[in-house]
């Protein structure tokens, strides 16, 4: 049987997971992504890929399916952050 913690973390998975997308969304309708720091966006992606290995190592696809979401959103962002830098020294 399935502990009820089981799903909260899921649910907290899952609600972190559309926190980025819409950041990434609103980085990419804007092309700013000024106000999100490199180191936060970096700790974030090293949280994500030991929680991706993780949840590859134990067999848990949804949570798989989250963190690699939430890793191509968070790497989007940081090349938008990289692309736009390179577009303002120009």
């Amino acid at each position: 049987m399935v502990s009820s913690y089981y799903y909260f973390i899921l649910f907290a998975i899952l609600l972190t997971t559309f926190g980025f997308v819409s950041i990434f969304y609103q980085a990419l309708q804007t092309s700013n992504a000024d106000a999100i720091p490199y180191s936060a966006l970096i700790a974030f992606a090293i949280s994500t890929i030991i929680f991706l290995f993780i949840s590859f190592i134990r067999k848990y696809p949804v949570h798989l399916i989250f963190y690699i979401l939430t890793l191509v959103c968070i790497l989007g962002i940081m090349n938008i952050k990289r692309n736009m830098g390179t577009s303002n020294q120009e």
